[in-house]
């Protein structure tokens, strides 16, 4: 519920900062805890987090950053300061391992936040394998996990590779043809600019179709992707919990109802529940699919609102 002036007076009076003013247009929207620590404070509150993103794969840095448009412009809107994006490992050849890779965007968000600020992470498919790594790194800072469409990277589902292009490991991956790249890009995640080519000649694709299979291979066809059992045992020293330790902060997870049974559904979402020893929740997202789910306002609505309730 909104605070009332008479409510916001009545917390100024009990922490006696009758010199600091009530914004009421803004400070209605608050809750009683927050309205506390800033008259408490003398009118300063403490620093916002920052929303840390990161996006899926099959996308160059210019189009995650594009896809994440709305749900960042969304959470502005709402009064999220600001944000940082994150890229794939592909954008750091330095890095030949997952922890060096994760080193790597730790030092990004110490660059842009300093080493106090909080920090909240959102992650739309395989960029979920990366934030997960990026909140063991960070460790308290981190207030909230946000993951949209992907399964765990540690748990009993998290062999990618195997479930959709029956492989098991990133080195048979990359040796596979481009046309079963693309068709198990088809069937686990229903892209309708895929699909069409899917029985089409390599020859004949379009460059836009060639550029996705490629950036997938050269994602997945990589170590430190971390969908191969000997990958995630190498950087997480097992392939289920409790190794490594569960993480101790909120996860709220959104699948999208329109997974195929192959990719990201809600019953493999239910798996995060086991890496944290805090609060976890999972929401579907009815009339979306994979890749439209972080397109999606409802999607928005909740995103932002779990953002909301850390600043």
């Amino acid at each position: 519920m909104p605070l009332t002036l008479e409510q916001l007076e009545e917390i100024q009076a009990d922490a006696l900062a009758d010199d600091v003013p009530i914004d009421l247009p803004r400070m209605r929207l608050w809750d009683r805890d927050k309205a506390v620590t800033f008259f408490e404070g003398g009118g300063v509150l403490p620093p916002s987090p920052l929303l840390v993103a990161l996006y899926s794969a099959g996308l160059t840095p210019s189009q995650g950053r594009s896809l994440l448009g709305r749900v960042l412009a969304a959470a502005r809107a709402a009064g999220v300061e600001d944000s940082l994006v994150l890229d794939h490992h592909t954008s750091h050849p330095a890095c030949k391992t997952f922890d060096e890779y994760i080193a790597a965007l730790a030092a990004q968000v110490e660059e842009a936040a300093g080493s106090a600020r909080p920090v909240v992470l959102l992650a739309h498919s395989h960029g979920a394998v990366a934030a997960y790594g990026l909140a063991r790194a960070l460790g308290p800072r981190v207030r909230k996990l946000l993951v949209v469409a992907r399964r765990p990277p540690h748990g009993p589902q998290s062999l990618l590779l195997q479930e959709v292009w029956g492989v098991c490991s990133a080195g048979e991956f990359v040796a596979l043809p481009g046309p079963a790249i693309l068709s198990g890009l088809v069937a686990a995640y229903r892209s309708s600019s895929l699909a069409p080519h899917a029985r089409s000649p390599e020859a004949a694709w379009p460059p836009p179709v060639t550029e996705t299979v490629g950036l997938a291979r050269e994602l997945y066809g990589s170590p430190i992707a971390l969908c191969a059992e000997a990958d995630i045992v190498a950087a997480l020293g097992s392939v289920e919990p409790p190794s490594p330790p569960p993480l101790a902060l909120p996860i709220v997870a959104l699948a999208a109802a329109g997974e195929a049974p192959a990719g990201e559904t809600g019953a493999k979402m239910r798996g995060w529940a086991s890496l944290t020893r805090g609060r976890f929740a999972l929401h579907t997202v009815a009339n979306a699919d994979h890749m439209g789910v972080i397109l999606n306002k409802e999607a928005h609505r909740m995103l932002v609102e779990e953002v909301l309730e850390e600043s």
